[in-house]
């Protein structure tokens, strides 16, 4: 009986708090790095980063994907693999091809709501031909997903903060959107 109380307990704090790595639906968001919510600049909300890693492309790989494949350390996250719709199964290795990116794969993350995002990874070897760069690129898969309450630059920073954290510290680049690209809007007095 104490176990089952126990066990009872625990599922309840887990349903209330839900996992480490969601903004959740205070705007603005009180949770660390929620702090850069997007207005659509992918079309839907998205953040797209660059970090540099000490490691291989290789290892960044085996690492990144490992972590994937293991959900991540709060359960959220799959790593992306099969065929699609149409049967194309495309491998995650670029070296065969001898251009700059080496890998690309993708994944997913799933916030306590249970909104899914896709996350994109390219790797490429770092700037002087040591170490790495990789890519990073979250986007809200919900159609309509304006904005995100800062959830897309929230997932990259939580997944870079288990992995990498020495890279994390030294800092992520932003790229594109990440709540610092905005679209105009329409003046609709014109039309």
């Amino acid at each position: 009986m104490f176990r089952y109380i126990a066990l009872l307990v625990v599922s309840i704090v887990a349903a209330v708090t839900g996992n480490e790595s969601t903004c959740g639906p205070t705007r603005p968001s009180p949770v660390p790095f929620c702090d850069k919510p997007d207005m659509g600049s992918c079309g839907n909300a998205c953040c797209v980063v660059d970090v540099e890693l000490p490691s291989k492309p290789d290892d960044v790989y085996a690492t990144t994907h490992s972590w994937l494949k293991s959900e991540g350390t709060d359960r959220s996250f799959t790593y992306v693999t099969g065929p699609n719709k149409a049967g194309q199964n495309p491998g995650d290795d670029l070296r065969p091809y001898n251009i700059s990116w080496l890998w690309i794969f993708q994944g997913t993350h799933t916030t306590t709501k249970g909104y899914v995002d896709t996350i994109n990874f390219n790797i490429q070897k770092g700037k002087g031909g040591s170490g790495t760069l990789m890519r990073v690129a979250n986007l809200a898969n919900i159609h309509g997903a304006l904005g995100d309450n800062g959830q897309s630059y929230k997932t990259i920073h939580y997944l870079l903060s288990a992995i990498y954290p020495e890279s994390v510290k030294q800092g992520i680049s932003l790229v594109f959107g990440c709540g610092q690209t905005t679209l105009p809007f329409l003046n609709t007095s014109q039309y």
